[in-house]
């Protein structure tokens, strides 16, 4: 059912993405305002390398809904670009967007008074004391902690500069260190900490030539916590609840799977099917590879993960050629910039990167980092705004009826009581969607059910035919490439 949920979310975000497109190239015609559309060739040399792997997916139905994901996060990209190139968006941007940390940090310590920990993780013994520590989820109104911490890396950076200049703003900051408290992410603390690092790289270059001794110092202390920490988190911590050795593993199977494909990948969302054909020992199981490039890198194969690095090199190299305008009262390049690189760095060993609202908040603030800068920028015609509508229609059925289907799938799950009625929802999701695994499973489930009862031949044999379909569709991919 949640993954049900999830996709009509992510529809709805299609369907108003498409729309706000549409909007503000029409915007764009009658005010005669150029679109800015930098790196859009390596937007496009990216999104062209997913299209190519998809072929090649151990998951269709996964697939065909990340494409939409990133295709989506492209255009946001895009439209972050030309909406924040106007000082009053940035403005208001920067007012109102930190102040979402206030009611998402009360959720979060109302969760924290009520809510009792997972388990007993373990106990050690420090300096004669005696530690004993459990699990935590702390998710606020997000899917789990890790999405929240990065979610709250994003603002709290904006709301620190804003801070500077208005006292009203320490309460979202208070709030955003407050969430990563509760949160209990040992990487967001540290790369919190190396975007202050950048943000005020200036005074930190300073402080390091004007006191040298004191900056080894201060560099042996962080070392030295660093190590406790990993000594921590794979040694004592680890439990039935967490095991973070696992990461490991999960890393290796990723690389494993691009070293077998390494030209197309596994398609986009296919690291979860094809995990088990892959993994290195009997450990835990995990959808996700948590390091975003490890999963690129799996999923597209080299060429995917080259584009992805262009696109990440070529996006940093604009604010070492390209100069800013001279009459803009607004500059807030380098906070933005410290939030796209605390937000990469988070990516690079979590889960983050895996969920849709992570990628809109990396790609907003790229967009709004860029906003200051000169790029290409082209006029929109009638011919323009025709292709762009035709070509939104045309791509509609490719994810609306994944949506109908699986409407008509829940639906089928909610009638299992009525074996009739249940049926004919999974064969017209079936219908509308070929690609629908869950209803062939279900059907092969309900099957199994009427068998029970009735120990027909019949029943049995159904059951069997549509798990084999449901098998088949899953390992298409698999046995054609093998």
């Amino acid at each position: 059912m949640n993954a049900a949920h999830d996709l009509w979310a992510a529809t709805c975000l299609f369907a108003w993405i498409s729309i706000l497109v549409l909007l503000h190239m029409m915007w764009s015609y009658q005010s005669q305002t150029p679109l800015r559309l930098p790196l859009v060739g390596w937007v496009g040399l990216f999104l062209f390398e997913l299209l190519f792997s998809a072929r090649f997916s151990w998951d269709v139905n996964t697939t065909r809904t990340e494409l939409w994901i990133w295709t989506c996060t492209a255009a946001i990209f895009f439209l972050s670009c030309n909406i924040f190139h106007h000082d009053r968006s940035r403005h208001y941007f920067l007012c109102i967007g930190p102040f979402l940390l206030v009611p998402l940090s009360i959720d979060c310590l109302y969760q924290q008074l009520t809510r009792h920990a997972l388990g007993t993780a373990g106990q050690f013994y420090l300096w004669g004391l005696h530690v004993t520590y459990g699990h935590w989820e702390i998710n606020g109104t997000l899917v789990n902690s890790v999405i929240l911490a990065g979610f709250t890396l994003a603002w709290i950076l904006v709301a620190y500069e804003q801070s500077q200049k208005n006292k009203y703003f320490y309460i979202p900051l208070c709030c955003g260190i407050l969430i990563l408290l509760l949160a209990r992410s040992w990487w967001s603390y540290f790369c919190l900490c190396l975007g202050l690092v950048y943000y005020h790289q200036d005074s930190a270059l300073a402080f390091s030539r004007r006191h040298k001794i004191l900056t080894r110092v201060i560099f042996t202390a962080a070392t030295v916590i660093s190590v406790f920490i990993l000594y921590f988190k794979f040694g004592p911590h680890q439990s039935d609840l967490y095991k973070g050795n696992d990461r490991w593993y999960w890393w290796a199977t990723g690389v494993r799977m691009a070293l077998e494909h390494p030209w197309t990948g596994i398609g986009l969302g296919g690291y979860s099917a094809a995990f088990p054909f892959f993994k290195f020992h009997a450990g835990q199981n995990t959808r996700y590879a948590h390091s975003f490039a490890i999963q690129i890198l799996a999923e597209t194969g080299i060429p995917g993960f080259i584009c992805l690095g262009a696109l990440f090199a070529a996006f940093f190299y604009y604010f070492s050629t390209k100069k800013h305008r001279p009459s803009s009262p607004f500059s807030h390049e380098r906070m933005a910039l410290a939030t796209v690189l605390m937000l990469i760095c988070f990516s690079s060993i979590t889960l983050s990167m895996d969920y849709f609202l992570s990628k809109l908040m990396l790609v907003i603030f790229m967009g709004f980092a860029l906003a200051e800068i000169h790029v290409y920028e082209m006029r929109v015609t009638q011919r323009g705004i025709l292709l762009i509508t035709l070509a939104i229609l045309l791509c509609i059925p490719s994810w609306e009826l994944p949506f109908r289907a699986s409407q008509y799938t829940v639906n089928g799950l909610q009638q299992m009581n009525d074996p009739e009625s249940a049926e004919m929802s999974f064969k017209y999701a079936l219908s509308l969607d070929p690609y629908q695994t869950d209803s062939l499973s279900a059907l092969s489930r309900l099957n199994a059910q009427l068998y029970a009862h009735s120990r027909s031949l019949l029943d049995w044999s159904y059951s069997i035919l549509w798990f084999n379909e449901a098998s088949l569709l899953q390992k298409t991919t698999h046995e054609t490439i093998h």
